[in-house]
């Protein structure tokens, strides 16, 4: 009889456990997913900034058309990021002889004086500031002497929570 009292406590004591450490478990997994999604978006644009680079300098490397390789490259990034569930929206301005702007937020956005629409491109001679307005709000991209340069505003909104990310 004792015996078996024993083996009851222990049993319960058991169940207990299991249940205990199952809750543990569904406790510190919804929080590291729930880390992980509103972290979408700082994942996005650092993959950006590292593989803008990578994209312009290939484009040196290979004496490629860089406008045209980059295009390439933002509209393959924007479809990369929705693999990931982020509805990624962009504007660059590449800074070569001339200032080359693309389009990818899903707004008309002024620029300079200038009324761009989503997929639509600009060119304008050099300057020594580029502002954009866009979704209310103006952004100034100050340019430098250098020969080659990268500027981009990029955009996610989901569920009325909008980040913006500005590559100066």
């Amino acid at each position: 009889m004792q015996k078996q009292k024993i083996n009851k406590k222990s049993q319960f004591y058991l169940f207990t456990a299991i249940i205990l450490c199952t809750y543990l478990f569904a406790l510190v997994s919804a929080t590291a997913q729930k880390m992980e999604e509103s972290d979408k978006f700082g994942i996005i644009k650092e993959n950006f900034v590292k593989e803008s680079s990578f994209a312009i300098n290939s484009a040196l490397y290979n004496n490629s058309n860089i406008s045209q390789r980059f295009e390439q490259f933002s509209l393959d990034f924007i479809d990369y990021a929705k693999t990931k569930g982020i509805d990624l929206e962009l504007l660059y301005c590449l800074v070569q002889d001339k200032i080359e702007i693309n389009n990818y937020l899903n707004t008309v956005v002024k620029i300079n004086n200038h009324l761009l629409n989503k997929g639509e491109k600009l060119v304008l001679n050099k300057t020594d500031q580029i502002v954009v307005e866009a979704y209310n709000i103006s952004y100034a991209l100050e340019l430098s002497d250098e020969p080659l340069q990268l500027k981009s505003i990029l955009r996610a909104e989901e569920n009325n929570n909008v980040q913006v990310y500005i590559l100066k």
